[in-house]
């Protein structure tokens, strides 16, 4: 069960924004500042600076009103989702000194995030769910050569189905040339991880 966070509602409407003008600043759907507010989702890091500037408050005060409740997201196999303001900032930490912080907890919240994009395919459509995929490829490219060895595989492998699912909802969109840059991006972070089974399994659905 999820709990809707009034208090971000609130901020954004002490600032004078509507969800679609918080939407249009920070180029996102109006649904998806919905979702954020009724707790079903939230942003993706990347966009904290901006939203907080925005509302008006700290990133700390904005990750207190972002920390997920308990039980809001299933738990993957071998990975613990982040939970509670001190484990969202260990999500902002990893994202800005990923060498020291960046570690498997982080890797299971992305899992989880693309499994959430992944149903707004299925239930709304691939613009819906491309946005939050972009973000999460972004945070792969942007840590990937930083993070320790020892999850940089892990964290490849990832990327590398993040990049295989990017293709494919830009070849639903009908845009090649993009799926074909995704589609490559997959295949070449398959094959630095090591992951042979992925990068052909790439390779024959193109």
């Amino acid at each position: 069960m999820t709990v809707r966070r009034s208090e971000l509602a609130r901020r954004r409407k002490a600032q004078g924004l509507s969800q679609e003008q918080l939407a249009e600043a920070l180029h996102v759907d109006r649904i998806t500042v919905y979702r954020w507010e009724a707790g079903r989702n939230e942003p993706q890091p990347y966009l904290w600076p901006k939203l907080a500037a925005l509302l008006g408050i700290s990133r700390s005060e904005l990750v207190q009103l972002l920390s997920p409740q308990p039980g809001a997201f299933p738990t993957p196999p071998a990975a613990t989702p982040l939970s509670g303001a001190q484990d969202t900032e260990h999500l902002a930490k990893a994202l800005t000194d990923s060498a020291r912080f960046f570690d498997g907890p982080i890797i299971g919240y992305f899992e989880l995030q693309l499994r959430t994009y992944m149903s707004y395919d299925g239930t709304e459509g691939p613009r819906t769910a491309l946005p939050g995929v972009l973000g999460l490829l972004r945070a792969v490219k942007d840590n990937a050569r930083e993070v320790p060895h020892r999850v940089r595989g892990d964290l490849l492998r990832f990327g590398a189905k993040s990049a295989e699912f990017a293709g494919w909802l830009y070849r639903d969109l009908q845009e090649t040339a993009a799926a074909r840059f995704w589609h490559d991006r997959a295949t070449e972070w398959a094959q630095e991880a090591g992951d042979l089974p992925f990068q052909g399994y790439v390779l024959l659905k193109r």
